[in-house]
């Protein structure tokens, strides 16, 4: 699934379980869904906020477990963004809030003091349609998005692209350079560039993109990380193995530290990112012919018998066509060849 279609889908999804929130605590785990959907744990939520006034890394994890009442706006919009709630839904969330709060009581803090509500803007309609026409232009790029997305034959590689390229110039004039979702165009553009063997080109947007995920979200963010695969798979393409063998080595770092980092329910999921990665790496090692790199690799690879057995969560699910204390997972099947199927950020 590429990046447009699954913040198409949550859009669909998110602002009913908004209109649904009736509490501080619903609410809150609604950001907490976000969250999970995302892929990002609590820790990289933390990380994201620092320094923001009210959500220090105790106070996130108390917050979204609802252990503590979000306060107010000045918290719980930070808080949805660093969750992952897209920017044109931010006005759902602020919608909600307002909503419960004219039916709940303020939250109540050490002492039993309660939060001064914050001052609210007046009503301006010209404003609300201003907003509304925004978020109407933005669903239409994700519509559009979404079918660029679907266009995986051949022949209709040249419509995805011209597609994608439309969506990331009007992000770009709408929502900014850096957005999230001009940044999810971008890498979709440079994914479908290499399937179209334009890898110049491909390389040059997923440098641009790497870059600013990297900027703006950290190195170890699935985004980037996604980022950073498609990079190394453009660099292997063009020829320069020894630069997509040092992207995807610290790709699969990071990797390794959220799989070993990762809540039982999360570890399947990011053990299947982690073979992705590993998969990607030994292929461009047979291209360098580094045989005594692959030895290592294959010796320290992670496999689910390397987690307690009360701790994987297996009795849920195994990913596809991966069997728990297997070596031979993707990264062991690999044997050369290009690669069309990137992760999705």
């Amino acid at each position: 699934m590429r990046d447009d279609e699954f913040l198409r889908r949550l859009g669909d999804e998110l602002p009913r379980r908004l209109r649904e929130a009736d509490t501080v605590v619903a609410l809150a785990g609604v950001l907490d869904w976000v969250r999970q959907r995302r892929g990002r744990t609590q820790r990289q939520v933390a990380d994201r906020a620092q320094g923001t006034s009210g959500l220090s890394r105790s106070s996130v994890n108390n917050l979204l477990a609802g252990r503590k009442p979000i306060p107010g706006p000045a918290v719980l919009l930070p808080l949805a963004r660093f969750c992952g709630v897209p920017d044109d839904l931010m006005d759902d969330v602020g919608a909600a809030w307002d909503r419960i709060g004219a039916t709940e009581p303020a939250p109540s803090v050490a002492g039993d003091r309660h939060v001064v509500p914050e001052p609210r803007m007046a009503h301006d309609d010209q404003a609300d349609a201003v907003r509304a026409e925004r978020r109407r232009h933005l669903a239409t790029l994700r519509v559009m998005a979404d079918i660029a997305g679907k266009l995986t034959e051949e022949s209709a590689l040249p419509i995805a692209r011209a597609l994608y390229e439309h969506v990331l110039a009007t992000r770009r004039e709408l929502l900014g350079e850096r957005n999230a979702e001009t940044l999810n165009a971008a890498h979709n553009l440079g994914v479908v560039l290499g399937q179209l063997e334009d890898f110049s080109t491909a390389r040059r947007v997923l440098e641009a993109t790497y870059q600013a995920r990297r900027d703006t979200l950290g190195e170890g963010h699935p985004s980037t990380l996604s980022s950073m695969e498609s990079l190394a798979t453009a660099h292997s393409e063009l020829g320069e193995h020894d630069a997509a063998r040092r992207l995807l080595t610290t790709c699969l770092e990071h990797r390794r530290r959220t799989l070993t980092e990762s809540a039982s329910s999360e570890r399947v999921q990011a053990l299947a990112r982690y073979d992705t990665t590993a998969g990607k790496l030994l292929v461009v090692l047979h291209q360098l012919d580094d045989r005594q790199a692959i030895e290592r690799m294959q010796a320290s690879l992670v496999s689910m018998d390397d987690f307690p057995e009360e701790d994987t969560g297996r009795q849920l699910a195994d990913p596809p066509g991966h069997r728990p204390g297997s070596r031979t997972s993707p990264a062991r099947d690999r044997r050369g060849g290009r690669n069309r199927n990137h992760p999705p950020s």
